[in-house]
């Protein structure tokens, strides 16, 4: 006699479930409500966002705006790491869509990403609205906006927080805060000075912290950029003008008013001036975003690169490689991280 599925022991259904793929569990959902409420299970998440993270050793998710609409992507780096001439592309994952029309979500130009969560901005006098988006449980949800100037309606599930920055501060154009435990920060400056520093908005006690120290002497030469590890640590990418130098340094500790950096990679661009693929893709740092793969020591670093959108990965002893993404450069790109 055959074993139907409902007869299966509840932790075989649950290790089956979990290695779904993400993009396949909204089907997952609609097939029985057992299997619904099971996805929702705090503990089946965790273990299955843990195969997610798992299986990130071979392909990273993104978050991507093309054509004013949002993709849930992923992309195989680990290949091209290992091989040579292998060209990969974007392979798409999900799309935001209404849930009542099933039709996608259009005119969208900006996204925040925190704890796995994205606050999707849509372009200006196209929408009164703003939508957060839940890709792994393929839920979102609309705030609606009063009038046109953009105050949000009467509600309990948000505030407003009345923070002061100091005139003297500017954050440059470009230079996105990362979220991480529960804080947000921003690479910094003085306005009028060299002076240059991180600076953190503590969401418990609601103020920004005091301005905390970058690994390298305060320079205007110099582009920076952030990036977080594990949602446990920051990592910090700066090109040196001065010494044509790349510095990837990542924190030991990192909290509202403390923090400590270790240094993780050093590539000396100077051998690799004469290359233009290489010289026009980090002319212009202030779109591009990276990550770090501490394991194999390499940064991956995105960003246009002429006319396409590309990756370049770089590491240790001068090892360099770009890879063609066969995307336009008219996209936007995020890391993703399921929490």
């Amino acid at each position: 006699m055959r074993t139907r599925i409902s007869n299966l022991p509840s932790e075989l259904v649950e290790e089956i479930l979990s290695r779904v793929p993400v993009k396949s569990m909204e089907a997952v959902r609609s097939t029985c409500k057992t299997w619904k409420s099971l996805s929702k299970d705090t503990i089946f998440t965790n273990k299955h966002i843990g195969k997610v993270a798992a299986g990130s050793a071979i392909a990273r998710e993104f978050v991507m705006i093309k054509d004013y609409s949002v993709h849930l992507i992923s992309v195989n780096l680990y290949e091209t790491h290992n091989k040579n001439n292998f060209d990969l592309s974007i392979h798409c994952q999900g799309q935001l869509i209404t849930r009542e029309t099933s039709h996608h979500v259009c005119n969208i130009f900006q996204i925040f990403h925190c704890n796995g969560l994205l606050l999707c901005v849509f372009k200006p006098f196209k929408n009164d609205s703003l939508v957060v988006w839940n890709p792994y449980l393929g839920q979102s949800r609309w705030i609606k906006l009063r009038n046109n100037n953009h105050i949000l309606d009467c509600s309990d599930s948000w505030k407003v927080i009345n923070a002061t920055l100091d005139r003297d501060i500017k954050i440059p154009y470009g230079n996105p805060g990362v979220s991480l435990k529960g804080n947000t920060y921003w690479y910094a400056r003085v306005k009028g000075s060299q002076d240059c520093f991180l600076l953190c908005f503590d969401f418990t006690s609601e103020i920004f912290g005091p301005r905390l120290r970058l690994p390298f002497d305060s320079s205007p030469e110099c582009n920076v950029s952030l990036s977080a590890v594990r949602e446990e640590q920051l990592a910090l990418f700066v090109e040196l003008w001065d010494t044509n130098e790349i510095e990837i340094w990542v924190t030991n500790i990192i909290e509202s008013d403390a923090v400590s950096w270790s240094k993780f990679l050093s590539f000396d661009m100077k051998p690799l001036a004469y290359f233009i693929e290489f010289t026009s893709f980090f002319s212009d740092i202030s779109r591009k975003i990276f990550f770090i793969e501490e394991e194999k020591k390499i940064a991956v670093v995105f960003g246009e690169d002429r006319l396409t959108f590309k990756a370049c990965m770089i590491g240790e002893k001068g090892y360099f490689k770009r890879v063609d993404l066969r995307e336009s450069a008219d996209i936007q790109l995020h890391l993703f991280r399921c929490s």
